[in-house]
């Protein structure tokens, strides 16, 4: 099967800045992920395929300059936590004459999308992260899929960092012509009050393209008593490792090839 094109381009100089540029889910996997072991003996969550597909599956956009998030301080309103935002770019002021020209996508400070773009205070998200708004981080990179496919966006699932994540949502990344930026929420159940410092290059979003289909649903009797349930009923019982690996699991392949560096 020929291997489908997803293009991530980025003016200079982020194109070039190897700890900015988009990579695999898979060269990323979460530290708690990595300790386990997986034996006859001590059957863990690293066995489990689907965890490892849904790890591994697509690409990671990174964080392209630290920032800071103060949370937690009581706000003006009942209820409502105040937030602080410190980005790297504006505490060094910037670059002198934008010699880069890189337009709005250095972001000098928080992008806000208001509380009644979602319901108004009392929606369901404006309750959930104690904010009446959703900050917005911009993203530099323009993400281009083959005709016909689409780019799901979420937060790197199963990940350690979960101080913020992003606005689960899918775009047609085949003929939208602009880049995706991406609103947050504030982890305010976790974390009430926090005062932490993300750093360049730390994955904040899992970019999952996928091709557009056309489905219809339907309800059907599942016949427990079959003889092609029961044969896999007594096929799982009697093998004591990896049943769905080696009977079942189809390796889903996401390559990286540099094409272009930019200097």
């Amino acid at each position: 099967m020929k291997d489908k094109d997803i293009i991530f381009s980025a003016p200079t100089p982020f194109n070039s800045m190897e700890e900015c540029q988009p990579i695999k889910a898979s060269d990323f996997y979460p530290s708690w992920y990595k300790k386990l072991k997986h034996s006859i003996h001590n059957k863990t969550i690293k066995g489990c395929v689907p965890v490892q597909d849904a790890i591994t599956a697509g690409y990671l956009l990174k964080l392209t300059q630290d920032f800071e998030i103060k949370f937690g301080q009581e706000g003006r309103e009942k209820n409502e936590k105040s937030i602080e935002y410190t980005y790297a770019f504006k505490e060094h002021g910037g670059l002198p004459a934008n010699p880069f020209n890189l337009g709005n996508l250095i972001q000098e400070g928080p992008v806000a999308h208001p509380s009644k773009q979602v319901g108004g205070d009392d929606s369901f998200l404006v309750k959930q992260q104690q904010m009446p708004f959703f900050k917005k981080i911009i993203n530099p990179w323009h993400i281009k899929t083959p005709p016909g496919y689409s780019c799901m966006f979420v937060s790197p699932m199963h990940r350690e960092e979960d101080h913020f994540h992003i606005l689960p949502g899918i775009v047609d990344t085949d003929v939208f012509p602009m880049n995706v930026h991406f609103p947050i929420t504030i982890n305010s159940a976790k974390y009430p009050k926090f005062e932490k410092l993300f750093k360049k290059g730390t994955p904040y979003v899992q970019v999952i393209p996928f091709k557009r289909d056309s489905w219809k649903m339907s309800i059907e009797h599942n016949d427990l008593s079959s003889l092609e349930n029961r044969k896999n009923s007594l096929d799982f019982a009697t093998t004591i490792l990896n049943w769905y690996r080696n009977k079942f699991w189809n390796k889903k392949e996401f390559k990286w090839v540099l094409k272009q560096q930019i200097i």
